[in-house]
């Protein structure tokens, strides 16, 4: 009876150390495609604001090439999650809910992809703004889906961390927000976009410090490591810069094409940090 009893035992640990190790890799995988759908929303964002900066003919050039850069990018992300990566032991994407919602992200992804070629083509006018952003918009909804679905797939899912990471893709949209209402606000004024540039700095503001110190109320906790709380308070200071250069657009006043240089610059600056952090947070 006692060698049957050791017989199981032994048996139950020769399997228990593959399903832990097994359990582990999925996790990977998952944390894997994650970062891969977060940062198509990052490029998402990054071709709209080129864009807009390139139909006002602010450093046109440059925001030409940085749009032709990420519609590459992005192109080869939805590749790498469909048919997976053997340098970084990535396998191609399986499961109906997986396959459905990667299907959906490359429907959302045609129609950017159209509009920012027409852009790219002189096709410089708000209706092709437009166009652009509306695809933008539904592709950034198509992206954040991804994730949720990825999400599912980790064994022990962490909510906070969960709720630190949903905090710093909202950040990435409000800072984008106020970008293209200062942009747009150069091809069709309203009087609504002060206010709106002035409610979403005082958000994102917020919510910065609410990474950086921990906030209760949002059920944020203060970050984990060292470096993730370092590239967070490198991103207050490209705020800080950013912030700065956006008070004539909360005040109202009239933006030389001078002003939207730097802002486009900042921004750039801002969201390049952002990306940063977000990476240290799903990489944890």
């Amino acid at each position: 009876m006692r060698f049957f009893r050791l017989f199981f035992l032994l048996l139950g640990l020769c399997f228990a150390d593959p399903l832990r190790a097994s359990e582990a890799d999925r996790a990977q995988i998952a944390m894997q495609r994650m970062e891969i759908a977060a940062r198509q929303e990052f490029l998402g964002q990054r071709i709209a604001t080129a864009a807009c900066f390139a139909t006002l003919a602010i450093d046109r050039a440059a925001q030409l090439r940085r749009l032709g850069v990420s519609l590459a990018q992005f192109e080869d992300s939805l590749d790498q999650l469909e048919h997976g990566d053997p340098t970084k032991d990535l396998p191609p994407l399986r499961g109906a809910m997986s396959l459905a919602s990667l299907h959906e992200t490359r429907l959302a992804w045609s129609r950017l992809h159209a509009a920012a070629e027409a852009i790219r083509n002189e096709a410089s006018d708000q209706a092709a703004l437009d166009r652009l952003l509306a695809a933008e918009t539904s592709l950034a909804g198509a992206s954040r889906s991804l994730i949720a679905v990825f999400e599912t797939d980790l064994s022990d899912p962490d909510p906070a961390r969960t709720r630190q990471i949903g905090a710093i893709g909202a950040q990435r949209r409000r800072g984008q927000a106020i970008v293209l209402a200062i942009c747009r606000q150069q091809i069709a004024p309203s009087p609504d976009a002060p206010t709106l540039i002035t409610t979403l700095t005082t958000s994102f503001e917020g919510t910065t410090f609410a990474l950086i110190r921990g906030d209760k109320n949002l059920g944020l906790s203060p970050p984990r490591d060292t470096k993730a709380r370092d590239a967070l308070l490198e991103t207050h200071y490209a705020w800080s810069d950013l912030r700065f250069l956006l008070a004539p657009a909360r005040e109202g006043r009239v933006l030389q094409s001078i002003d939207l240089y730097d802002i486009a610059q900042g921004y750039e600056a801002l969201l390049d940090q952002l990306d940063i952090v977000m990476a240290h947070y799903l990489e944890a």
